[in-house]
């Protein structure tokens, strides 16, 4: 299976004057924009997902969208297990979905960087990977065993732009 690990785009600073509630907190102008340019482009390297799993949170739900609509991804489900649950969590929730060829997962930090870290070298409190806003991590795995997957690769919206 190819897993693909998404951090959501730019959302700005959090601000509790705009939004009381952090989860309500959306992308910025900017990071749509430029995660829409992105998706555009990056729909070359991966035209279809199985299953997109998404934090229902705003600005990682406006992410997903944009994929759904730029790059022409299946429509997002709400996964709870994305919205701050932590990373043993997601791995269980995953264990249904294994039978898929392409999965994608959109969330948060330091979720998506732990479940990365803990897929290729069996290690979630040590960062060996850094998910900027925006950015797509593919990994390769056989099963959900700590160190068992292989990173492919990760790129940033910034490379995803220029593809």
């Amino acid at each position: 299976m190819f897993l693909y690990l998404i951090r959501h785009a730019d959302a700005g600073d959090a601000d509790p004057t705009q939004w009381a509630d952090d989860r309500q907190r959306p992308l910025s102008e900017d990071g749509a924009k430029k995660f829409r340019q992105a998706a555009k482009k990056f729909k070359r390297l991966v035209p279809s997902v199985d299953v997109v799993l998404s934090s229902s949170l705003v600005r990682a739900w406006q992410t997903a969208k944009i994929l759904e609509e730029e790059a022409g991804w299946i429509a997002p489900k709400r996964f709870e297990s994305l919205e701050g649950h932590g990373e043993n969590e997601v791995i269980k929730a995953l264990k249904p979905y294994m039978k898929h060829e392409r999965l994608a997962l959109v969330g948060h930090e330091p979720t998506m960087s732990a479940m990365v870290s803990f897929l290729i070298a069996d290690d979630m409190n040590r960062s060996i990977v850094e998910m900027k806003k925006g950015s797509v991590a593919c990994v390769e795995i056989d099963s959900l065993q700590a160190g068992t997957g292989t990173l492919k690769w990760l790129l940033t919206v910034k490379v995803m732009r220029e593809l």
